[in-house]
């Protein structure tokens, strides 16, 4: 599978690492993590759910790939998955 997106425990990207996953709007489980980076070039969708399912849309955010950016998960509530797009269409 290709890395294209990768969540960690840390605000920050730091903390425990999580597995690579590819960005092709597949739910993503996101128990206990709290910020994410974007490996895969060019700008990606990223929405997040508050439940592990991927039905409960809480937010989302177009996150710039190429490994720049971390982005830190703050909705107000609980994101227990997310799904990544292959582009910055939400």
């Amino acid at each position: 599978a290709k890395a294209d997106i990768v969540a960690f425990s840390g605000n920050e990207c730091d903390g425990d690492e999580g597995s690579n996953v590819a960005c092709d709007n597949t739910c993503i489980g996101f128990p206990s993590r709290h910020s994410f980076l974007v490996i895969a070039p060019g700008d990606h969708c990223v929405v997040f759910f508050e439940d592990s399912s991927c039905s409960n849309d809480v937010g989302s955010v177009v996150s710039p790939g190429g490994a720049v950016q971390c982005t830190n998960v703050n909705t107000g509530t609980p994101v227990g998955s997310i799904s990544c797009s292959p582009n910055s269409v939400c």
